[in-house]
C-alpha cells in the first residue's frame, strides 16, 4: 500500500492496525520496476526540518531501502510513525547540474548473489561497471540537493545504462541545467546516515515547468468541403480540469464540447475560434483559419447507338454528378463536347445542364462522324459549372465512339461486372458480350475486346451470334468507376463498344479497445489501447489516421491518439485515461477510428472496452477471460471462463458473486482456489473473423469490480460442392442440365450456403449463364442453383462448379464429366443395293445409281451412329463404303460370303461377319480380323 505524503502533517491516522493513507500513484517508467510511484515532492522526500520529519526515516541509523544496490528492492517500507510508505516515488520539476563517474567493481554486491558481472566483450573477464552520480535541486527551491545514482549493479543487470531508454546514463547529460531546462525523476528512496538518494536512479524524463494553461484543436477531415460534416476536437494542458469548450466556426455557427460537428454550406476561408475556461477561471484561446473547398464532381459520356457509321448520327448524354462525401447538390452548368482522333460534327454543344435528382444533371446532343476510314472516335465532354454554381468544381469524361463504313455486321458490346459494388482492392471480374445484331445470316464475333480500365480479352464461348470475354479489374479508389470495352471487328464484323460502371466503396474497418489494467482506482491512470484493421476482401492495407477516445467522465492525455502498422493489415495506438469522481463504477471507454487524409481506401469504425472503476476500501481485483478452442468456426460453441483474482498485496481472498459475459451471460464463480475463483459460459459465434469476449466482475462486499476480455479467431464454415448434369451422355447441340449443390459440412450448427456458383468447361460448349444464384433447398445447410451447358464437340467434357463463399462459409468447388456423342447426320436419302452388286441412292421417289464395284449380290447396309457414312457388305467378302460422295472398296483377304453388319453405339467401331464365322473389326481406318471359335456363320 502506497503512503500519502502531506507537507507539515506530521501522520494520519486510520483506525486499521497499521495508518496508511492514499495518494496518486502511477505506473513506473521503467519496465524492470514491479512497484507503483508515489507522486510526491522535492521537501516531502528531504523533510521540512532535517532527515528526522521525513516520512522514510525508518530508525535514527538507517535509510528507506534495505539495500540501496538490491535489484528488486520492496515496493514499501514501514516508517518510525507506523505508516506503509512506497519506496518508489516520482518527483517533478527537478533539474540536475553534473553526473559523476566513479565507484567501479567485477561483480555484484552480495544482496544479488556476488557473482562476476558479464563479460560483454567475450576476453573471458568479468567486465567493468561504475556508477554515474550526482545531485539533483528542486527548480526554485534552494540549495536542498537529494544525491542520485545510476546504480553499478543495474547497469550491468541491463535495468539501466547507455540505450536503456528510460534510464540512460549518457542521454540525460543533454539535459544538465541550472535550472533552465525541468526534468521528472522516479527512484527508490534509499536515507545513508543522513544523506538522501534516489537510488538506484531508474527513470527521467523531460518536462517544461511551469507550464502555462493553452488550448488547441484538430478537425476532420483535413480537406474538407461544402456540405460536409467537420469534427472538431479541443485539447486543454496546465489548467486544471474540468474544462469547458466554446467554439465559434466563422460562418455564425457555434457549438459546446470537447467534440463538435460542424457543416459549411458555402466554399471559402473562415476563422474558427475556441475559447477554453478551467475550472480555476483560466482562459484560453486558440484560432485557426480553415479552407472549404468546392465540391467534387464527375462527368460520365454515353453515346448510342455506339456504333454507326459514317454519316450517321449518335446522341452523346453527359452526367453531371456531385462526388463529394456530405450533403450533396445538383451541378448546374453546361458540357461543352470535342472529338480526338476523327472528324466530326457536334450539334448542341454546348448543351445546358438540366437536374435528374439530388446529385445528378444530363444534358445531350447529337454527333455524325464524316470522312472515308472506319476508326474510333474519342467523345470528350468538359462540365463547366454555371456562375451561380459557387459549390462545384469542373470535371470531364470520354466515350469511345466506333465508326463504321457499310458492308460489315453491325455489332452491339455489353458489359456484366460481378460483383457489381466492390471496395478499394477487391477483384471485379468483368465480362464482355458482342453480339451481331443483322437482322439476317447473324454469325458470332471473333477477334478481341479491349476494356478500358482491364486490357485485353480473345473472344470465345461462340453461342449463336454472340460471343464473350472477360477481364479482372482490382480498383484503386472510391466512387463510381466507369468500365469501357471496345471490339474491334474481324473480317465480317464491324467494331463497337459499351460501357457500364462499378460502384467501388471505401475498405471496412474494426477497432478494438483494450484499457490496462481494465479495473483502476480513481485518480489512477489506466492505459487504453486501439487495434484498427482492415476487415474487407481482397488485398488488405494497414489503416492510417487517428483514434479519438470519449468516455462519461475522466480524461485522458494522448487522444486523439496517431496510429502505428502492426503488420499489413493492423495499426494501433494508446492513451492514458485517468478517471475522476467519488463512486465505483464501469465506464464505457470508446475508440473512434477517423482516417487520415492520405488515408482514402478505408472508412471509420469504433470501439467500446467496459472499464471497472474502484474507490479504496474494497480488495481490488483483476479479472482473465481465456476460451477453449479459441480457434473456432462460425456457430461452433467455444467454452469460455473467466478468472477473478484478489489482487490485494495482503489479505487477499477468493471473489465471490457474479461474472457477466458479453455475449454469453452471467455465471456464477466457483471453485474457488485461495485468492482466485472462476466461472464459465458457452459463446458461439455468429460471424467470421476475430471476436472479442469480454467479462465484468459484479464484485461482492469485499471485493472491487473489475473486467478483462480475451479474443477469438472464427473462422468460415467449411463447405462442399456437388456437381451433376443431365441428360449425361448426350449430343453435341444439346442442352444437359448442371446442378451445383452447396453443403454446409462443418461441425456446430449449420447454416444454408448464399451466393453464387460459377461455371466452367474443360471443353468446347457454352453454358446460358456463367454464374447462377444459390437457393435454399428443404434441408438445413444445402443449397442449390443449375445452368444449362450445350457441348459443341464429342468426348468427356469436365464440368466445374466454383463456389467462392459468403460471410459464414469458405469457398469449395465440384466436378462432373459429362459424355458428349456427336450428333447423328441425317441423310436426306436412302441407299439401296442388289444382287447384281449395284447401289442406288433413293430420294423424293427417284432412284439414283451411285455405282456397281462389284457383278456379286450385296446383303447389308449400315449407317455409322453419326451419318458420317454407310458400310455395306456382300458375297464373296465384299466390303463397300460409301461418304455421300465416293464409293470406296475396302480389302479383306477372304472369298466367303458376308451376311452381318452391326456398329457400336457410340461409333467407335463396326462387327462384320459372315459364312463359316469369319469376324472382322473397322474402325473408320483399319479392317481387323478377329480369332473367333466358331465355323458355323454368323448371322
Amino acid at each position: 500500500m502506497l503512503a500519502l505524503l502531506i507537507v507539515g502533517t506530521a501522520s494520519l491516522m486510520f483506525a486499521a492496525p497499521v495508518p496508511i493513507v492514499v495518494a496518486q500513484s502511477v505506473s513506473a517508467w521503467n519496465p524492470n520496476v514491479s512497484c507503483s510511484a508515489l507522486v510526491t515532492t522535492f521537501q516531502n522526500v528531504t523533510g521540512s526540518s532535517g532527515a528526522i520529519s521525513t516520512p522514510w526515516q525508518t530508525s535514527s541509523t538507517t535509510g528507506g531501502v534495505p539495500n540501496k544496490r538490491a535489484l528488486s528492492p520492496p515496493c514499501t517500507i514501514t516508517n518510525t510513525k507506523g505508516q506503509v510508505v512506497s519506496t518508489l516515488v516520482q518527483i517533478n520539476g527537478i533539474y540536475m547540474p553534473h553526473l559523476t563517474y566513479g565507484d567501479c567493481s567485477t561483480t555484484y554486491n552480495s544482496v544479488n548473489g556476488g557473482g562476476p558481472y558479464p563479460d560483454r566483450n567475450g576476453d573471458g573477464k568479468a567486465d567493468t561497471f561504475c556508477d554515474d552520480y550526482g545531485d539533483i535541486h528542486s527548480i526554485g527551491g534552494g540549495s536542498t540537493s537529494i544525491h542520485i545514482e545510476f546504480d553499478q549493479d543495474w547497469m550491468a543487470k541491463g535495468y539501466c545504462g547507455p540505450g536503456h531508454s528510460p534510464c540512460d546514463n549518457d542521454t540525460i547529460t543533454q539535459y544538465f541545467s541550472t535550472g533552465s531546462i525541468s526534468l521528472d525523476v522516479q527512484g527508490f528512496v534509499y536515507w545513508d546516515s543522513g544523506h538522501w538518494e534516489l537510488h538506484p536512479f531508474t527513470a527521467w524524463k523531460l518536462s517544461s515547468s511551469p507550464q502555462p494553461f493553452t488550448t488547441s484543436f484538430t478537425y476532420s477531415p483535413s480537406n474538407p468541403s461544402s456540405g460536409v460534416p467537420i469534427t472538431f476536437t479541443a485539447t486543454a494542458s496546465s489548467g486544471t480540469p474540468p474544462y469547458t469548450f466554446n467554439w465559434n466556426f466563422g460562418d455564425g455557427g457555434s457549438a459546446t464540447g470537447t467534440q463538435a460537428t460542424h457543416v459549411y454550406t458555402t466554399s471559402g476561408s473562415f476563422t474558427v475560434t475556441l475559447i477554453t475556461n478551467d475550472s480555476r477561471g483560466q482562459k484560453a484561446t486558440a484560432s485557426n483559419t480553415i479552407t472549404i473547398n468546392k465540391r467534387t464532381t464527375s462527368t460520365t459520356i454515353v453515346c448510342s447507338p455506339s456504333s454507326v457509321q459514317i454519316g450517321q448520327s449518335s446522341t452523346c448524354t453527359a452526367s453531371v454528378k456531385d462526388t463529394s462525401p456530405g450533403t450533396p447538390s445538383t451541378p448546374a452548368g453546361t458540357v461543352s463536347f470535342t472529338t480526338k482522333g476523327g472528324r466530326g460534327s457536334f450539334s448542341g454543344s454546348p448543351c445546358s445542364l438540366l437536374a435528374v435528382n439530388s446529385t445528378n444533371a444530363s444534358c445531350n446532343v447529337s454527333y455524325t462522324p464524316s470522312g472515308t476510314k472506319a476508326r474510333t472516335d474519342t467523345i470528350t465532354g468538359t462540365y463547366s459549372p454555371a456562375v451561380s454554381d459557387t459549390l462545384h468544381n469542373g470535371s470531364s469524361g470520354t466515350f469511345s465512339l466506333v465508326v463504321t463504313k457499310g458492308g460489315l455486321h453491325p455489332t452491339s458490346t455489353t458489359i456484366n461486372c460481378t460483383p457489381s459494388t466492390v471496395v478499394i482492392d477487391q477483384t471485379a471480374s468483368c465480362t464482355a458480350t458482342i453480339t451481331d445484331t443483322s437482322s439476317s445470316g447473324a454469325t458470332a464475333p471473333t477477334g478481341t475486346v479491349a476494356f478500358t480500365p482491364g486490357g485485353t480479352c480473345t473472344l470465345g464461348s461462340p453461342s449463336g451470334a454472340s460471343a464473350s470475354c472477360s477481364v479482372s479489374i482490382i480498383p484503386t479508389s472510391t466512387g463510381t468507376l466507369s468500365i469501357s470495352a471496345s471490339y474491334s471487328g474481324d473480317s465480317t464484323h464491324s467494331a463497337s463498344s459499351g460501357s457500364s460502371s462499378l460502384a467501388v466503396n471505401k475498405r471496412t474497418t474494426s477497432t478494438m479497445i483494450v484499457c490496462s489494467p481494465a479495473s483502476v482506482q480513481i485518480g489512477q491512470s489506466s492505459t487504453c489501447t486501439a487495434s484498427v484493421k482492415d476487415t474487407s476482401p481482397g488485398t488488405p492495407s494497414t489503416p492510417a489516421g487517428t483514434v479519438s477516445f470519449t468516455n462519461g467522465g475522466g480524461s485522458f492525455t494522448g487522444t486523439p491518439c496517431s496510429l502505428g502498422a502492426v503488420n499489413s493489415t493492423t495499426a494501433n495506438c494508446n492513451v492514458s485515461y485517468t478517471p475522476s469522481g467519488t463512486s465505483a463504477r464501469t465506464e464505457t471507454i470508446t475508440g473512434t477510428y477517423t482516417p487520415a487524409q492520405s488515408d482514402t481506401f478505408h472508412d471509420g469504425s469504433l470501439g467500446t472496452f467496459p472499464l471497472s472503476v474502484i474507490v479504496a476500501g474494497l480488495h481490488s481485483t483483476s479479472t482473465s477471460v481465456s476460451c477453449t478452442p479459441s480457434n473456432v468456426d462460425v456457430n461452433q460453441a467455444t467454452s469460455c471462463t473467466a478468472t477473478i483474482r484478489d489482487t490485494q498485496m495482503s489479505g487477499a481472498t477468493a471473489p465471490t458473486g457474479t461474472v457477466t459475459f458479453t455475449p454469453g451471460g452471467t455465471c456464477t464463480l466457483g471453485n474457488p482456489s485461495g485468492s482466485s475463483a472462476s466461472c464459465s459460459v458457452n459463446v458461439t459465434p455468429t460471424a467470421a473473423g476475430p471476436m472479442s469476449v469480454s467479462a465484468r466482475y459484479n464484485g461482492d462486499s469485499t471485493h472491487a469490480t473489475s473486467s478483462g476480455s480475451t479474443t477469438i479467431n472464427v473462422n468460415k464454415r467449411a463447405t462442399s460442392t456437388a456437381v451433376n448434369c443431365g441428360p449425361n451422355p448426350v449430343n453435341t447441340n444439346s442442352s444437359t442440365n448442371c446442378t451445383a449443390t452447396l453443403t454446409d459440412t462443418d461441425v456446430g450448427a449449420v447454416i444454408t450456403p448464399t451466393g453464387s456458383v460459377s461455371f466452367a468447361s474443360n471443353s468446347t460448349g457454352t453454358f446460358n449463364l456463367l454464374t447462377c444464384s444459390l437457393t435454399a433447398t428443404a434441408t438445413t445447410g444445402v443449397s442449390s442453383c443449375s445452368v444449362s451447358y450445350t457441348p459443341g464437340t464429342a468426348g468427356h467434357h469436365k464440368i466445374t462448379g466454383s463456389y467462392a463463399g459468403d460471410s459464414s462459409h469458405t469457398g469449395s468447388s465440384g466436378s462432373a464429366t459429362v459424355t458428349v456423342t456427336a450428333q447423328p447426320r441425317q441423310q436426306p436419302y436412302a441407299l439401296v443395293i442388289s444382287e447384281q452388286g449395284s447401289v442406288f441412292k433413293y430420294q423424293n421417289g427417284t432412284f439414283t445409281l451411285i455405282g456397281q464395284p462389284v457383278t456379286t449380290p450385296l446383303r447389308q447396309v449400315a449407317w455409322k451412329p453419326d451419318g458420317s457414312y454407310a458400310l455395306i457388305v456382300g458375297d464373296s467378302g465384299v466390303l463397300l463404303k460409301y461418304d455421300g460422295s465416293q464409293l470406296t472398296t475396302i480389302p479383306t483377304g477372304i472369298t466367303a460370303n458376308f451376311y452381318a453388319l452391326a456398329w457400336r453405339p457410340d461409333g467407335s467401331y463396326a462387327l462384320i461377319s459372315g459364312s463359316g464365322g469369319p469376324l472382322f473389326k473397322y474402325d473408320g481406318s483399319t479392317l481387323t480380323q478377329l480369332q473367333n471359335s466358331f465355323t458355323n456363320s454368323i448371322r
